[in-house]
């Protein structure tokens, strides 16, 4: 066993006369005071009420702290010394939970009354490792649409393979089996700085089976200026970092899997060139595209837009992604 910086440990026990609740709720949280109150209040606001959160907060300093204990005993806070990685943050969120299902909740997102309450049964299937559901999107405080278009294919089961051609899942959507997790060699990887949620769930899915509820039982708030937004170019790299690492765990994995990370590899670049356009580097974002080793049409309608201005493009861009996921 090491300390937080990715390793597994024994997760913390209840306090002395206190059993355990059946969720832990994690939240990390660095100068979230804007959606804090919002985000909590959605988790006291379940149906089900057996949990408790586990509120790390990664040195910040705005209202935050005060928010977070103003909620009482049910919130487990703790406040890392110094501002760290978020996927190191996590970890140590995660070495204080104490329920047998830990759900996440990022600090601007929200939960619906219900997301406990229709995602708990799930796990009454032995084999489930990680349950997930679709969410809304929030632009400006308005819903926008939904992360899944209407019939979309949801990956569940044994799909370790659907979840590599086509990563959709949403962080603030997730609950895992502690034992599932338990069962890993890392936790978060501290030195991704954009897919360390991707790294983990594709881990958990090569020995678990996912869940999925369809409905919307959180929201997601996007920002232009997110980190994920922002660092769009690491996909690319950290895309190929979390292929090597699955490639040490799994047997034969490019035989079983080669097309389906051949697709993984190739949403990185795609995730590459456009943060290559939107900084004003057309010829980047087309080297980028160039080395994608399938071109659909929405390839070639970026290598023909990247030669004009990002933000003369923008509206062409998100009908080629079919849904306004980013700004």
């Amino acid at each position: 066993m090491t300390d937080s910086l990715g390793m597994p440990h024994h997760a913390a026990a209840p306090a002395t006369g206190r059993r355990a609740p059946r969720v832990s709720v994690v939240m990390n949280c660095y100068n979230g005071e804007t959606y804090l109150r919002e985000a909590m209040d959605s988790v006291v606001a379940q149906t089900v009420g057996d949990w408790e959160i586990v509120f790390v907060d990664n040195a910040s300093t705005d209202a935050s702290p005060e928010i977070a204990r103003s909620y009482g005993d049910r919130v487990r806070y703790v406040r890392n010394p110094e501002t760290v990685s978020l996927g190191r943050s996590r970890n140590v969120a995660l070495e204080h939970c104490t329920g047998d299902l830990i759900a996440f909740l990022d600090c601007d997102d929200l939960w619906e009354p219900t997301k406990l309450e229709r995602q708990l049964p799930l796990f009454d299937d032995e084999r489930v490792g990680l349950a997930y559901s679709d969410c809304w999107l929030l632009r400006n405080g308005r819903r926008i649409g939904r992360r899944y278009e209407p019939g979309a294919h949801h990956p569940v089961g044994r799909c370790l393979n659907a979840l590599l051609a086509d990563y959709s899942l949403v962080l603030s959507t997730a609950v895992i089996r502690r034992k599932a997790l338990q069962q890993l060699d890392e936790w978060f990887d501290p030195a991704l700085q954009l897919a360390e949620e991707a790294d983990i769930f594709l881990r958990l899915a090569i020995g678990w089976e996912l869940a999925m509820v369809p409905e919307a039982l959180a929201s997601y708030r996007l920002h232009a200026n997110s980190e994920s937004v922002r660092k769009m170019e690491l996909y690319g790299v950290e895309n190929v970092l979390i292929l090597e690492k699955l490639r040490r765990l799994v047997p034969r994995f490019d035989e079983q899997h080669g097309e389906a990370a051949a697709r993984w590899t190739d949403n990185g670049l795609w995730s590459t060139a456009v943060a290559a356009w939107k900084r004003g580097d057309g010829h980047a974002a087309r080297d980028a595209i160039g080395r994608t080793k399938r071109r659909g049409w929405k390839h070639r309608a970026l290598l023909v837009a990247s030669v004009a201005p990002y933000s003369a493009c923008r509206g062409v861009l998100n009908l080629v992604r079919g849904r306004p996921w980013t700004e």
